[in-house]
């Protein structure tokens, strides 16, 4: 961890891509608690997700997530029993007994309305206040007993065919060949283009099109971890605590230069360099391709068309090289 973070501050593009990682596993952590039902994990998930909502400009999330949270840690007091049978996982529902496969409640509730709806919905049944009550009434029985009927499920719950239950839904060969294969190609892409924990430039650029990024992308990068977490402080001070400002207050935006959309903002001489930069690493790229075609035994027509395209970075690189 320490030789991570050394190499943190040092490099942008290991600064980045390290960041990303940190995210998608706040993330990872959050899918888990709701699949495996962690009442626990829930919340710590989501308060780990909170400052990213504030440093990404999603207010809607930012302004009720803290408020979620906060009743979420106040259950054990408040309603004693609520958050028994929230330990027990009742926060999310159950459709299987297939394990790591529960659902949000929002979402299994969304599902049983698609059930209920059929093809023709609730359209023209509203106009008829009899009609509708009946379908409201028996819509979600019915519903159930299809469900039940597709599934082959008893009439206790269980079901004849256990086991192919006792594992979960992806849990097959084609899944599993499908991850190999993107295992692989992953592999296969790291080894063609380069590790980007491994890259050493002080600058930070696309991986794809090596477009190298401002200087305003890489501190708006170093700084994000600082700044979530400033805004949402400052938002559970002023708004949950002191009461201070009301919690439908506009929350002021960031406005970070993000690595997807960097912005216009350049200055002449500046601008000439990175344009520059990314030529010369376009063209290495394409070099590179070219080589690789050329020994793998590559048609000569795509080769040639390769080739050209190399040609043309050549020039531009040239032509930079010269008006700068």
């Amino acid at each position: 961890m320490k030789s991570c973070a050394k190499r943190s501050e040092m490099y942008p593009q290991f600064h980045f891509w390290q960041t990303v990682l940190d995210f998608e596993l706040i993330i990872h952590q959050f899918v888990r608690s709701v699949r495996v039902s962690n009442f626990d994990l829930y919340i710590a998930s989501q308060a780990e997700l909170i400052p990213w909502f504030f440093a990404l400009d999603h207010p809607n999330y930012a302004r009720w997530l803290p408020v979620h949270v906060r009743d979420m840690l106040s259950l054990q007091d408040r309603c004693p029993d609520v958050f028994r049978e929230f330990k027990r996982g009742a926060f999310t529902a159950k459709k299987t007994v297939r394990p790591f496969s529960a659902i949000s409640l929002d979402q299994a509730h969304e599902q049983i309305n698609a059930l209920v709806k059929g093809d023709g919905g609730a359209v023209g049944q509203s106009e008829n206040p009899g009609t509708l009550r009946k379908w409201m009434v028996a819509g979600p029985e019915i519903a159930r007993k299809v469900e039940e009927f597709k599934g082959g499920f008893d009439e206790d719950g269980t079901t004849s065919n256990v086991t192919c239950l006792d594992r979960h839904h992806e849990q097959t060969k084609s899944v599993q060949e499908k991850f190999v294969h993107d295992v692989r190609s992953l592999v296969t892409t790291i080894e063609e283009m380069g590790n980007p924990f491994m890259e050493e430039s002080m600058d930070l650029l696309n991986l794809n099109s090596k477009v190298v990024m401002p200087e305003k992308v890489v501190k708006d990068l170093n700084n994000i971890y600082s700044l979530e977490k400033e805004k949402y402080y400052q938002f559970m001070e002023e708004r949950l605590n002191s009461n201070s400002k009301s919690i439908g207050d506009t929350i002021p935006r960031n406005k970070l230069v993000m690595f997807s959309k960097p912005g216009t903002e350049n200055i002449k001489a500046a601008g000439r360099l990175t344009e520059l930069k990314n030529d010369r690493a376009l063209l290495q790229v394409k070099l590179e391709r070219a080589m690789l075609m050329n020994s793998s035994g590559t048609r000569t027509s795509q080769l040639h068309r390769h080739w050209q395209l190399v040609v043309k970075c050549a020039m531009v690189a040239s032509i930079t090289v010269l008006t700068a």
